[in-house]
């Protein structure tokens, strides 16, 4: 699918961009003037289609404001790429510049680009050995569905991905964290893979830009922490603090595919404290000593085959939804806040979207629950009761502002997050039955 816009609209388009480019303003050479940016953009950007699915593709590809996203951003990389930064130069006009002599000429070119997208990216994250045993890679990559996998980087990886670029202001951009400017997190030296890490690597399509704010990168995240929720939940990972060691530095690496199919690196994005700080706590899962050490690779191989069949299960939003919350569940050290994401994990997987004139949410979910988990009578029964105690708390924390849960209520955090285990493996069996 293609940003096509209609002949009528692209001409009204350009000539607006056209009108709205004279103004154009450029902070120290480098960097867009963002204000001038979305008044020059704003009125071409009424043109295109306000809702509807290609409304919908393009805010996915890119974001809220497609056009005037696509316009700064672009016009970010082409100056950053070629311009160096300039103290003495606070703000400029941009057209007239070198590179930017015609208004008309940059509306054109940039329509132009507009319409090729979306293009396709390689976005990769460096996580820990300690996740994933390196004997899970001995018949090579762990696929995650289609478009994504986790690796050992190799030379042939390194050298199809790799992590410097010819033009200096591009790898010290690739260098940089976004924030600190010029700050490099190894200087001038050469970047390579480190060969101990374990590498989430996901196809993405759409934009990108310089600082990676775009869709695409957020899609990307999601994917990941749904990856990690559902392991969580299936026993192939384990949460568990570590004070020891310092939070690393965990950042998403950009490669742009070119039209030759090459992967260019471009950009550097730096992931947020607190998922850093719990992508630093899991651990691959730690066996029961009275399991065989022969069944455990196996073991967990199947439950990785299973999930790469769960990301391309016909009806898998809900389930990765709901595995993305779970794993929120485990970010920050705010207990109220993560019983609340768990229970939204339960929500998304029970249906909160329901008729409450004959009984009430909490009696339709835990019914749900009991049926959907339990193995017995009895257990249904236990399951039920319990989960009205757990959902009462639940509304104390978003209805009455509680913010503590007491050691007397820990019991219920603990069983609630056992609940959500069940759930998503019994989502996962309907999936995998229901695609077979």
């Amino acid at each position: 699918m293609k940003f096509k816009l209609r002949p009528e609209v692209k001409r009204k388009v350009i000539q607006e961009l056209s009108e709205g480019f004279k103004n154009l303003l450029v902070e120290n050479e480098t960097f867009p003037h963002y204000p001038s940016f979305f008044f020059a953009g704003y009125a071409a950007q009424q043109n295109l289609p306000e809702n509807g699915v290609n409304r919908e593709y393009m805010e996915r590809c890119i974001g809220d404001l497609p056009l005037i996203e696509f316009i700064t951003e672009k016009i970010r990389l082409e100056l950053m790429a070629d311009r160096d930064f300039n103290t003495e130069v606070p703000r400029s006009p941009l057209i007239g510049s070198p590179g930017y002599r015609d208004a008309t000429d940059l509306a054109e070119r940039l329509v132009e680009e507009f319409e090729s997208l979306p293009w396709t990216y390689r976005i990769t994250i460096e996580l820990s050995q300690k996740q994933i045993q390196p004997e899970l890679f001995q018949t090579g990559t762990i696929p995650i569905g289609r478009d994504a996998f986790v690796l050992i980087p190799d030379l042939l990886f390194s050298e199809t991905f790799p992590l410097n670029h010819e033009n200096e202001r591009i790898a010290k951009r690739i260098r940089s964290v976004r924030g600190l400017g010029a700050l490099m997190l190894l200087g001038s030296k050469k970047e390579e893979w480190k060969p101990d890490a374990v590498c989430f690597t996901q196809t993405v399509q759409g934009f990108i830009g310089a600082w990676g704010t775009q869709e695409p990168v957020r899609l990307a995240q999601n994917q990941l922490e749904s990856f990690i929720g559902l392991g969580l939940a299936k026993k192939c990972f384990t949460f568990k603090n570590d004070f020891k060691d310092p939070v690393p530095q965990f950042r998403w690496i950009v490669h742009q595919v070119d039209e030759s199919g090459q992967n260019v690196p471009m950009a550097s994005v730096l992931v947020d404290d607190e998922l850093s700080s719990t992508l630093k706590s899991i651990k691959s899962f730690a066996f029961a000593e009275s399991y065989p050490q022969t069944s455990q690779l196996p073991w967990l191989n199947r439950q990785f085959s299973e999930i790469s069949q769960l990301f391309d299960a016909p009806k898998k939003e809900n389930l990765l939804l709901a595995s993305k919350w779970f794993f929120d569940s485990f970010k920050g050290s705010d207990e109220a806040l993560r019983y609340v994401r768990r229970m939204t994990c339960l929500e998304i997987l029970l249906g909160s979207s329901v008729n409450t004139e004959k009984a009430s949410l909490s009696e339709i979910m835990s019914n749900r629950l009991a049926y959907m988990i339990g193995k017995s009578y009895s257990e249904r029964e236990k399951i039920i009761a319990e989960f009205k105690s757990i959902y009462g708390l639940r509304s104390r924390i978003l209805h009455q502002g509680k913010h503590r849960i007491g050691f007397r209520e820990s019991h219920l955090r603990a069983r609630l997050q056992e609940f959500c285990e069940k759930a998503i493996d019994a989502e996962c069996k309907l999936l995998i039955a229901s695609s077979e």
